[in-house]
């Protein structure tokens, strides 16, 4: 169901958003977890704090202000249940074979695709899904897309890649805000 690219970075990354639904759960035979762990019920609820993992699910490819794009996971969810407050998440919820970019490889991926108008052509594919925050919808519609990394920053943020249609970046926000993930090949 996910297809993939090799990049400008020289990794393979997957060319659509993970997408998996609230409630599913996910082992060590076909993701990348150490032992079971079932996402939290789809909910809009909760997502700005970052002890807590969530996931909302829109179920819908029409993204506009008030309408989600995908999935949206906060870092906890994305990182199947941990918080770690230095260095990277050691399991996630990417499938078997796949696992969250770190910072660093976000990095080196905007060196190549410095803009959204980039990032969202071929071969990324990037998604404008904007992001979930304190129950809003924010900046999805053409207006910015985000992914979370696997490395933190403090107990309450972690880095991940946004892009607008003009720049791209790589930067510390709140674990607890809701942002979509795009695994890359292990």
């Amino acid at each position: 169901q996910y297809t993939a690219a090799k990049l400008g970075d020289g990794k393979v990354w997957m060319t659509r958003n993970l997408n998996l639904a609230g409630n599913t759960t996910l082992n060590s035979s076909t993701s990348n977890v150490t032992s079971s762990y079932t996402l939290p019920a789809s909910s809009t609820d909760d997502f700005y704090d970052y002890r807590i993992a969530n996931v909302y699910n829109s179920n819908s490819t029409n993204c506009s202000s008030s309408n989600g794009c995908y999935s949206y996971y906060s870092y906890r969810a994305a990182c199947a249940g941990q918080n770690p407050s230095s260095g990277t998440c050691s399991q996630d919820i990417c499938p078997k074979g796949w696992r969250l970019p770190t910072q660093a490889e976000f990095n080196t991926l905007k060196s190549s695709y410095s803009t959204g108008s980039k990032l969202t052509g071929s071969p990324f594919l990037g998604v404008y899904g904007g992001y979930y925050y304190n129950y809003d919808f924010n900046e999805g519609d053409s207006s910015g897309g985000y992914y979370w990394s696997s490395t933190a920053n403090g107990s309450s943020n972690a880095y991940g890649l946004y892009f607008t249609s003009s720049n791209a970046g790589v930067n510390s926000n709140g674990k607890g805000n809701g942002y979509s993930v795009r695994c890359v090949k292990s």
